[in-house]
C-alpha cells in the first residue's frame, strides 16, 4: 500500500503537471489567434486604391512661390520619428497598444492615420489632418506579409511630373515596406527650405532616417528633360556618392533589358544628375544602406506603356536583389509554443515516473 507521504507526493506532482499544462495550453491557444485586427475603431478606414489616395493628396501640394511651406522645428521632427517607429512596430508586431499610442502621437503632430485595403493587402497611411496643410508629406506603410526592406521615395511629385504615379505603383508591385512622398513643390519657399531632397530639417528626411537601416534599399524617383540635359540617356542612375556600386549596375542592366538607354552618373560622368548633394542619399550612404537615385526622362514619364516598364524593372530588381524583412510570424510562435508544450509535458511525466519508481524501491 502507498503511504500517506507517497499519496501526497503523487497529488503534488499531478497538480504541478496540470498547472504547467494549463499555462502552456493558454499560450498555445492564444497563439492560434495571433493575427488580430489592429485597433478597430481607432483607425479611419478609406475605400479606394493607393493610386486614388496619392492623386487626392497631389491636389493639396504646396504651390510654387507661395511661401506656404512651414519648416518643422526640432520637436516636430522628433515627434514624427517616434510616430513612424510606433506605426512600423505596431504593424509588424500586431500590437494594438502601440497602434493606439501611435494614433495619439499622430494627433499631437496634426496627422491622421488611415487604413486602406488595396486588393488583398492592407496599408497604413500617415497624412496631415483635415484642412491643415504645412507641406509635410504623405507616408504609407505596407502591412502584408513578405515585406521587402525597400523604400520608394518621391521628393518632387509635381515638379517631376508623374513620379508620384510611378512611385506608388512601384511601391505596391515590389512589396516595399514604405512609400514617402513630399507635400510641397521644391520652390514653394524662396529660401528653398521646401526642397526636401536637399534639406536635413524636413519631415521627409526624418521619416527617411527612421525607415532606413543598414540593410535597406532606397529607390528615389526623379525626372529630367532632354531640353535641359541634351545628349543624356533616357534613364540616369546614381548612388549619390560618385561610386557606381553593384545594385546601381544591376538595376541599370534590368532597364537595358527593357530597351531603355541608361547611364550611371559617377566620377564626373552625367554630373548634372549625380545627386551628390541629396540629403537622403548622404544619410543612407553614411550608414551603409543602398541608395539609388533614379532619373527618368520626360518621354518615359508621359507615356503609361513606358513607365509601366519602369515599374516592372523596379519590381524585378526588388524580387531578385532585395531581401524580405525577417519578422516572426504567428505560425512560428504557434510551432514554438507547441514544442514547449510537448517538452514540458514529457519532462513532467518523466520526473513523476522516476520518483514513483524510486519510492517503490
Amino acid at each position: 500500500m502507498k503511504t500517506i507521504n507517497e499519496r501526497a507526493l503523487i497529488i503534488q506532482l499531478w497538480t504541478l503537471h496540470a498547472g504547467i499544462l494549463l499555462i502552456l495550453a493558454i499560450l498555445f491557444f492564444s497563439s492560434i489567434d495571433a493575427q488580430p485586427v489592429l485597433a478597430q475603431g481607432l483607425i479611419q478606414e478609406e475605400n479606394g486604391t493607393l493610386a486614388d489616395l496619392v492623386t487626392s493628396f497631389n491636389t493639396k501640394i504646396i504651390p510654387e512661390d507661395s511661401e506656404m511651406y512651414i519648416p518643422p522645428n526640432e520637436t516636430n521632427l522628433n515627434q514624427m520619428r517616434q510616430l513612424v517607429s510606433l506605426v512600423m512596430t505596431s504593424i509588424s508586431d500586431n500590437d494594438n497598444a502601440k497602434l493606439s499610442k501611435s494614433v495619439s502621437e499622430a494627433s499631437r503632430l496634426g496627422y491622421d492615420i488611415i487604413k486602406l485595403t488595396d486588393g488583398k493587402t492592407e496599408y497604413y497611411a500617415i497624412l496631415e489632418t483635415g484642412g491643415q496643410n504645412r507641406g509635410w508629406g504623405l507616408y504609407i506603410f505596407r502591412a502584408g506579409s513578405g515585406n521587402r526592406d525597400l523604400v520608394i521615395e518621391v521628393p518632387h511629385p509635381v515638379d517631376d511630373l508623374r513620379t508620384d504615379s510611378i512611385g506608388i505603383i512601384a511601391f505596391t508591385r515590389s512589396k516595399a515596406k514604405a512609400f514617402l512622398m513630399s507635400g510641397t513643390r521644391r520652390r514653394a519657399n524662396r529660401d528653398m527650405s521646401s526642397d526636401v531632397a536637399h534639406s536635413t530639417r524636413s519631415i521627409f528626411q526624418a521619416v527617411h532616417e527612421t525607415v532606413t537601416g543598414d540593410s535597406t534599399t532606397i529607390i528615389q524617383i526623379h525626372g529630367f528633360t532632354l531640353i535641359n540635359e541634351p545628349g543624356y540617356p533616357q534613364i540616369v542612375l546614381s548612388r549619390g556618392n560618385g561610386v557606381a556600386t553593384s545594385p546601381v549596375r544591376k538595376l541599370s542592366s534590368i532597364f537595358k533589358d527593357r530597351d531603355f538607354t541608361t547611364g550611371i552618373a559617377n566620377e564626373g560622368n552625367l554630373k548634372e544628375l549625380e545627386a551628390a548633394t541629396n540629403t537622403q542619399g548622404k544619410y543612407a550612404n553614411s550608414i551603409g544602406a543602398v541608395f539609388i537615385h533614379l532619373e527618368l526622362e520626360s518621354s518615359i514619364r508621359e507615356h503609361p506603356v513606358e513607365y509601366k516598364k519602369v515599374v516592372s524593372a523596379i519590381s524585378e530588381f526588388a524580387s531578385r536583389y532585395v531581401k524580405e524583412e525577417e519578422v516572426e510570424r504567428p505560425s512560428d510562435k504557434l510551432k514554438q509554443n507547441l514544442w514547449y508544450f510537448m517538452t514540458a509535458a514529457l519532462v513532467t511525466v518523466g520526473v513523476f515516473i522516476m520518483i514513483l519508481l524510486y519510492r517503490r524501491h
